[in-house]
């Protein structure tokens, strides 16, 4: 919550679970679109939450790839290692020297969870990676209560979320009580392929779907004082069939 009731407008933009494997493949056909997206958008900060890449083992050559595109959209862009790309010794967010240059990219690392203040933006964001490849820490467990700091508040997670008629073997669980109690504008999840509101009230919680697969989406979030917070589902197969049908109209 403001402080004085100023905070300023912000959209951000939503993704997860591109699954980039190799140079050319779907994924990073998507990517190219994603970050077309967040240009065109306007957006002010990009949160991906979780199976960036499909495993640990992808080459150098796609990583570079990556963090080119990422550095493209000029924006903050936080990162957030899901499963399939956990934080494991040997995971690809290690490689050190092929993520340096990318000044604009914050990978969560606090295995706790950690709050990432943008002062500059006036937003802050919590988030735990997952650091294991099968059962491990709750994505949302341990968060703490937002500062009173004027920001507007985002977690991001990467997880399954456990609803009525959910699967309670499941690993890496998100419950509407975490939801609820976590006092957040805006929870960004990822891990379920297709796009899907799973918390209205108090707290909206969003999973993004995958530009991929599922239903080809991200989410465009928009963060107003007087009109709350906005989530639009973004179809990039939609958008690449405008591209075509007309080109240069979306430049």
């Amino acid at each position: 919550m403001s402080l004085n009731g100023s905070r300023p407008r912000r959209r951000i933009l939503h993704s997860s679970d591109l699954h980039l494997e190799q140079l050319h493949d779907l994924g990073c056909h998507s990517l190219d679109m994603l970050v077309d997206v967040g240009i065109m958008a306007a957006v002010d900060l990009v949160v991906i939450c979780g199976d960036f890449f499909d495993s640990n083992r992808v080459k150098d050559d796609l990583v570079r790839f990556a963090v080119g595109h990422l550095k493209r959209m000029s924006v903050d862009t936080i990162i957030v290692p899901g499963n399939h790309d956990c934080l494991v010794p040997d995971s690809v967010y290690n490689r050190t020297e092929l993520w340096k240059d990318a000044s604009n990219v914050k990978i969560l690392r606090d295995v706790q969870g950690e709050t990432v203040d943008l002062p500059h933006l006036g937003i802050s964001v919590w988030g735990k990676p997952l650091d294991t490849y099968g059962d491990g820490e709750a994505p949302l467990g341990g968060m703490p209560k937002p500062e009173r700091n004027g920001h507007w508040h985002i977690a991001v997670a990467h997880g399954y979320f456990l609803g009525p008629k959910g699967r309670p073997w499941a690993s890496f669980q998100i419950t509407t009580e975490e939801i609820v109690a976590s006092g957040r504008d805006y929870i960004a999840l990822g891990d379920s392929h297709a796009f899907d509101c799973v918390a209205s009230e108090p707290v909206k919680a969003y999973y993004s779907g995958s530009p991929c697969s599922g239903t080809d989406t991200v989410a465009i979030v928009d963060l107003s004082e007087s009109e709350g917070v906005q989530v639009a589902r973004y179809s990039l197969r939609e958008l690449e069939v405008q591209q075509k049908r007309y080109p240069g109209s979306y430049a």
